[in-house]
């Protein structure tokens, strides 16, 4: 019996590179499940409803926003039904901060923090300083800033 899992995740080597390698790995050891991961753009990783991600892909790498809809509409499996409680408790204990539990919704795990990254904008009068205008993160700075 053969397998073959599709995921999909945002190109860029940090969404990438891990993925690939972990289901080159995941494959070696397990010859008869294939995970075939896709890349998308970082707007589209903005954009695209998780919904309609979750009707085509397996496997998704999302961002802890969409976890309210992945509850609501139930999109994902509860983590804590298929992992065992010390795999959460460790993933818990060792995540960035909040990441781990702002994938939680309800009092379950939908997801599970791969990346941690935090837009920051910098300032010196001596210096003009330019920052990323994507439209998301120029909301995200005007609301660290509030």
């Amino acid at each position: 019996m053969s397998i073959t899992l599709r995921g999909i995740t945002w190109d860029h080597a940090r969404g990438f590179a891990p993925m690939a390698a972990t289901a080159a790995r995941w494959h070696e050891r397990h010859p008869e499940v294939e995970v075939v991961w896709e890349k998308r753009s970082l707007q589209a990783f903005a954009d695209e409803s998780i919904a309609s991600l979750a009707q085509r892909f397996d496997l998704l790498a999302v961002d802890h926003p969409s976890m309210g809809e992945a509850a609501a509409h139930r999109l994902f499996v509860p983590l804590e039904q298929h992992l065992p409680a010390e795999f959460l408790r460790d993933q818990a204990a060792n995540s960035v901060g909040a990441s781990y539990a702002s994938y939680a919704i309800n009092g379950s795990q939908w997801a599970l923090p791969i990346d941690a990254a935090a837009p920051i904008a910098g300032w010196r009068e001596d210096v003009l300083v330019a920052f990323c205008g994507w439209p998301i993160d120029c909301l995200m700075y005007f609301m660290r800033s509030a």
